[in-house]
């Protein structure tokens, strides 16, 4: 009886297990994770960059345009802003608090997975 691998290998089209068995495994591997790793930072990194730049421009209400705030100028206010220090400690305080609770949750329930079904062969 032949394993799951070997019935992949046997069904795989010739021209391609001719180009990708030549691929190492870690090249392989690379090729998999690169789509998902450039998603996720298409999906993170813009909306980052692109608030960052609309922190330093004003839109106005009525008509559609944009000003560039004067930078030098605006970030000193805003680094010496008390109100600006609260929030940025209250985002500190939720992010940690969310994280740990989110790590004992589920290192807990890995744990009660992991007992429930130790033993039992799928």
């Amino acid at each position: 009886m032949s394993t799951l691998a070997e019935q992949a290998v046997a069904r795989t089209p010739r021209r391609l297990a001719l180009r990708f068995g030549k691929m190492s495994d870690k090249a392989l591997r690379g090729l998999f994770i690169t789509p998902s790793v450039l998603l996720l930072l298409a999906i993170n990194i813009f909306p980052l960059l692109w608030t960052i730049q609309l922190s330093f421009t004003t839109i106005g209400p009525i008509v559609r345009t944009r000003r560039s705030v004067h930078r030098s100028r605006q970030l000193p206010r805003i680094l010496t802003d008390t109100e600006v220090w609260h929030a940025m400690q209250a985002t500190a305080h939720f992010v940690l608090w969310s994280i740990a609770l989110e790590l004992v949750l589920g290192f807990g329930l890995a744990l009660l997975i992991n007992r429930r079904f130790r033993g039992h062969s799928f």
